[in-house]
């Protein structure tokens, strides 16, 4: 009996200050290591948080078996907000979608489209996540060139 206890005295953590290197941080039971960089969750986010980022309600357009794509709009700039099932899927998104012109922050399996990039980088402080520009086509005619226009005259960025 008298080792058991012995055993589980040595299992206690003990020591002294002056066993511990400072160059090492102390670890405890179910804590990581601190990090220089915050981490952002590697959960992706919904269209509803991605909404509520930018300051905006969502109202859902689509939702497919790839992706699930809302659209908002902050005062009159116009957001689309679009997750995505795979990484694979996203890329390829964005890859065409840019084609189309507008600005897209791209993170973990989401992404925002707008017309104007300088009003994602508030989101960008939120969410994290990169800054993209599309390039657009030449237009002649109707339309911007953005690829902005649907069938119910409203403002939406990406395929």
């Amino acid at each position: 009996m008298a080792v058991g206890v012995l055993f589980l005295a040595g299992c206690g953590g003990g020591g002294t200050d002056q066993d511990k290197d400072p160059a090492q941080p102390e670890k405890r039971a179910g804590s990581a290591a601190p990090s220089a960089e915050p981490v952002k969750a590697a959960k992706p986010a919904t269209v509803e948080q991605l909404a509520e980022a930018v300051g905006c309600e969502a109202q859902i357009r689509m939702k497919v078996q790839d992706y699930r794509q809302g659209v908002c709009k902050k005062g009159e700039l116009p957001y689309t907000l679009i997750t995505f099932t795979t990484e694979q899927n996203q890329r390829d998104w964005v890859d065409y979608a840019k084609m189309y012109g507008g600005w897209y922050l791209v993170g973990n399996r989401w992404a925002i489209g707008t017309n104007k990039g300088p009003n994602l980088e508030a989101v960008q402080g939120e969410l994290g996540g990169t800054v993209e520009e599309g390039k657009g086509y030449a237009s002649s005619g109707t339309g911007n060139g953005t690829g902005t226009g649907t069938s119910t005259g409203e403002d939406v960025y990406g395929p």
